[in-house]
């Protein structure tokens, strides 16, 4: 019943319908006027704003039609864009530097560790998967009529946005062999979204458009990769995939000032619960954010084996039994790791502060200091504050 024309701005468009009785009062609702018009008899020929949608009221009957004018309507993103997208979601994680020249995972070296607090608060069995444990929890979910939501919690440095990462990493392996018959429909697209800039007053769906481009390549020789609009995101939360939403830091928008965050947040989820959403949090500051009650998983610290996994047997001799303990936290690990590589003292190093005291000397000795690149991270500075 639709006529599309790709007519420009004021043109007259028809619209197609049934014939009408004569003198029918007609509604005309066009973006955001509505006009009345009196019909005599046939067809009418209507005139509105750009992409309005009309419904003509006519006698006893109601016929809704779509006029556009100027651009077309926005068609979700192709098949070539979102296959790139999870090809470089797959292997889009920050890594860290090893002992030698080569980067590393630390999740290529040591499992991530973590238990299910209410079941008997058990670590997970050995060889148990983050990424399938989150998936039972979500289908379980799913299937019981409830949100697909979950959060997982671990202390500062705990390894919350590494495990976000393993999940984008594990799920766009995941739904690129689901893909391989030429069709999305059905598979689930890993989302990752830092919630700091919500809480920095940017909406949602803008947010979801950023995370989205970020990861493409457009005119990168496949003119079909484009990258995406709002209007886009739109039309994408309403396809056949799913989204694995990854949100990370969850308790940047616990204070009172990012509460309207929070609210925007909770309403999209409960407006969009075909999708799934797994969001980290920092232990000290989690609460019941969505009044009801929440699936959790807790990452645990890393074991004294792991460390030695990492590190090689000359650096794992360096350190005293307190370091060793410490560095099975994920942030300080890390510490340890550039420490290390650039042959730093570290014999001496029995806490956290001196730990981060020593990365400070090691980087402000350096001429070609520069703040932004050599800054510890908020979770360094959130250790520190704890010493």
């Amino acid at each position: 019943m639709t006529n599309r024309n790709g007519t420009a701005d004021n043109a007259q468009t028809d619209i197609d319908r049934e014939e009408q009785p004569g003198d029918a009062v007609r509604d005309i609702v066009g973006g955001d006027r509505i006009e009345q018009q009196i019909n005599t008899g046939g067809g009418a020929v209507l005139q509105g704003p750009v992409n309005a949608a009309r419904d003509v009221i006519g006698g006893d009957q109601i016929i809704q039609g779509d006029a556009y004018f100027g651009e077309a309507e926005p068609e979700p993103p192709s098949f070539a864009t979102l296959e790139q997208f999870l090809m470089n979601s797959a292997v889009a994680q920050p890594v860290e530097e090893g002992n030698g020249d080569d980067p590393i995972q630390l999740w290529d070296y040591v499992p991530i560790r973590f238990h299910i607090p209410g079941d008997l608060d058990k670590k997970a069995p050995p060889g148990d998967d983050l990424f399938v444990a989150v998936h039972k929890i979500l289908q379980r979910d799913e299937a019981t009529g409830r949100l697909n939501r979950l959060k997982i919690l671990a202390d500062t440095g705990g390894g919350k946005t590494a495990a976000l990462n393993y999940l984008q990493n594990k799920q766009a392996e995941k739904s690129l062999k689901e893909a391989e018959d030429g069709s999305f429909d059905d598979v689930t697209i890993p989302l990752f979204i830092p919630l700091s800039y919500l809480q920095a007053g940017i909406p949602f769906r803008a947010l979801i458009r950023d995370a989205f481009n970020r990861l493409l390549e457009p005119g990168g020789g496949d003119d079909e990769v484009a990258e995406i609009s709002i209007d886009k995101v739109e039309l994408m939360l309403g396809q056949r995939y799913r989204f694995l939403f990854l949100l990370d830091g969850l308790e940047d928008l616990l204070s009172v000032r990012a509460s309207r965050g929070l609210q925007f947040l909770t309403s999209f989820m409960v407006a969009n619960p075909q999708h799934y959403y797994v969001l980290s949090s920092n232990t000290t500051a989690n609460r019941k954010s969505f009044g009801e009650t929440e699936d959790i998983i807790m990452l645990d610290d890393l074991e004294e084996k792991d460390v030695a996994a990492i590190l090689d047997q000359r650096n794992i001799g360096r350190l005293n039994p307190a370091l060793k303990s410490l560095l099975r936290n994920r942030a300080l690990l890390k510490i340890a790791l550039k420490l290390l590589k650039e042959d730093a003292s570290v014999e001496h190093i029995r806490s956290k502060g001196q730990l981060l005291r020593q990365l400070s000397r090691q980087r402000l000795g350096y001429e070609d200091f520069n703040w932004e690149s050599k800054a510890p991270n908020p979770d360094m500075l959130e250790l520190l504050l704890e010493e």
